[in-house]
């Protein structure tokens, strides 16, 4: 009879133990379900980010590029403006001296 108990004893043990397990493993599939589920979304963002990231390393370069153009072509409008006023000014004394070679 003492045998019989104790087995009884132990078996309603052992049922409720596989009871709390379960729930255990019910609450941590839960969680992992969870965890899964932002960890997916995680990655859509980072994604998301690394596109844009991309996206403006190369807007950067593009601008980079034509900073630098437009620089160069300052540097060329400037000395054609430089230029154009020697040449007015040399223009300026041709005429002043066809003027007075004239009046002569």
């Amino acid at each position: 009879f003492t045998t019989q108990k104790r087995l009884h004893n132990d078996n309603k043990a052992l049922i409720e133990e596989n009871r709390k397990l379960r729930l255990d493993a019910s609450l941590y599939n839960d969680e992992k379900k969870k965890v899964l589920k932002k960890n997916l979304t995680q990655v859509g963002i980072i994604s998301k980010l690394t596109e844009k990231r991309d996206e403006a390393e190369q807007k950067l370069g593009m601008y980079k590029k034509v900073e630098a153009e437009s620089v160069s072509l300052k540097r060329e409008l400037l000395q054609l403006n430089n230029e154009k006023e020697k040449l007015q000014f040399t223009i300026r004394i041709l005429e002043q001296n066809l003027h007075a070679s004239r009046c002569e």
